[in-house]
């Protein structure tokens, strides 16, 4: 059949392949359309088939007839919970174009609305895949035990998508101050080419401030001129006699191996600064920044462009140049946002 005639009984299967698709491509309308075209079809199943229940209702051909009624009704259960978890991508995707301003909806309906279809999918899915265990198949409908065993498949794949996606609506709205209507957080960026304790080198520090679910500014700024501009915190032994530095600095508050700790050290250091107190702290490695430059489709600062498709010898090269970590982490997340 052409695309746009894949309707009905046998488009189910295409339908469902391509809102998958679709999901992957970032195009969430379109996987929302593909997985409604799936639930239609299985209501003309669903419809074709009760003739046959009203025959295995009067005792002919019991077993099987309840065997494929059965089928059909996991199935469908199936595809129902792949169209809300579509419905619940699409509202969380949403919520990016809330948080970068593109969108003027009210943030908290565009989670409220996420979490109700995501929690929605993730009953539906579970109920399906005890369904699935349970299914039972004999006679020619054994054949039928290739398409369960791929259905489970796919229902565990949804499933894992829309467990992260349904703690990311719970969280977003908290992360973003919906309801406490400011928060902000330094990003760094910390090569770990230069291996430290916490992960490696801080090359790159960023603040990034939403307000009411939305992202007000972000700020970069030199790792050295803030090391510079803070009001000198004496260094612990440990600094002192590896780098025989008196005083902390950020890029030092590194060789704390507890990320909570080092953390907490680099909030103060910042906030001696330049006197603004922030909510969290966030790092990004070089294997994070690659994967976000990937999914961004590439960055390219003033100095060199990258793909993020590869982290090899070349790719650490280029990211370790004078400047270009902290250059290309607030490229990402300027196009992250805007």
């Amino acid at each position: 059949f052409p695309s746009h005639d894949r309707r009905g009984v046998m488009g189910i299967g295409w339908n469902l392949k391509e809102s998958n698709q679709s999901l992957r491509d970032g195009d969430y309308q379109e996987a929302v359309q593909r997985a409604e075209s799936a639930t239609a079809g299985m209501e003309m199943v669903k419809n074709g088939i009760r003739p046959i229940s009203f025959v295995g209702e009067m005792g002919v051909l019991t077993s099987q007839i309840s065997e494929v009624v059965n089928f059909v009704e996991t199935v469908n259960d199936g595809v129902v919970a792949v169209r809300d978890a579509s419905k619940g991508f699409e509202a969380l995707a949403r919520a990016r174009q809330v948080i970068s301003g593109e969108s003027n909806v009210e943030p908290k309906q565009v989670y409220e609305l996420a979490n109700r279809e995501l929690r929605s999918a993730r009953e539906s899915l579970s109920k399906v895949e005890i369904e699935l265990t349970n299914i039972k198949l004999s006679g020619p409908l054994v054949v039928l035990r290739g398409q369960v065993t791929t259905l489970r498949e796919v229902v565990l794949g949804y499933s894992l998508m829309v467990g992260k996606s349904e703690i990311a609506s719970i969280l977003l709205p908290r992360l973003t101050g919906v309801d406490e209507k400011t928060k902000s957080y330094l990003i760094l960026g910390m090569n770990n080419k230069n291996l430290r304790p916490a992960g490696g080198v801080v090359e790159a520090v960023a603040r990034i401030e939403f307000v009411n679910g939305k992202l007000e500014k972000i700020e970069g700024n030199d790792v050295d001129v803030l090391d510079a501009k803070a009001e000198p915190l004496a260094a612990p032994e440990e600094i002192r006699s590896l780098f025989g530095a008196s005083n902390w600095s950020i890029g030092d508050a590194s060789l704390e191996p507890d990320f909570a700790a080092f953390s907490k050290v680099v909030e103060l250091l910042y906030k001696r600064s330049t006197g603004q107190s922030v909510d969290g702290v966030i790092g990004i490695d070089v294997v994070a920044l690659s994967g976000l430059i990937e999914a961004l489709g590439g960055v390219g600062s003033q100095q060199v462009a990258l793909d993020g498709k590869s982290i090899d010898r070349e790719f650490f090269d280029k990211i370790s140049q004078q400047g270009v970590f902290a250059e290309v982490t607030e490229e990402v997340f300027q196009k992250m946002f805007f």
